[in-house]
């Protein structure tokens, strides 16, 4: 506190570690669902999911592979606030916050990107870490460091009329 004003400051700093092992659909999926059993011409729910099956044609299939990693991350969070008493009946709080969050880049760079966009690395895979130890090149994506999440200003007590 400082004659009419009261300041605030505050900062919340995260480093998030979260290990990620997901064996889950690596063996795969098939829908059967009757498209190639179909009457041809009365084709509204004749076909026969169990009788595609056993022509062996699905009507999609999926695999993933497993996901492995250790991804990383790292948030800064500032603000400072000033509650200014003007007057007896007004106060004006103004305040500003900043954030940054970086994006998620793997503790042994165990990430690729496949670049579509048109430029000098069009058409190619770019592996985490070849460019670089920074976040960015170790993610593959660039972040704004400039992410200024509040200007306030809010009057309260208001003056009141005779």
């Amino acid at each position: 506190m400082h004659g009419a004003h009261t300041f605030k400051t505050g900062a919340d700093v995260r480093f998030i570690l979260s290990n990620a092992f997901t064996p889950s659909g690596t063996r795969g999926s098939y829908i059967f669902s009757g498209a190639f059993t179909q009457d041809p011409q009365k084709r509204a729910g004749t076909g026969s999911g169990l009788a595609d099956l056993l022509l062996g044609v699905p009507s999609s299939a999926g695999v993933t592979t497993p996901t492995i990693g250790d991804p990383r991350q790292r948030y800064y969070g500032f603000y400072f606030q000033d509650d200014w008493q003007v007057s007896k009946n007004l106060t004006l709080n103004l305040g500003i916050r900043w954030d940054l969050s970086s994006p998620f880049w793997d503790r042994l760079n165990r990430m690729n990107n496949f670049v579509i966009d048109p430029g000098p690395d069009f058409n190619k895979f770019i592996v985490a870490g070849s460019r670089g130890s920074s976040i960015p090149d170790r993610a593959l994506v660039n972040f704004y460091k400039t992410d200024f999440a509040r200007v306030s200003v809010l009057l309260t007590g208001y003056p009141t009329r005779p």
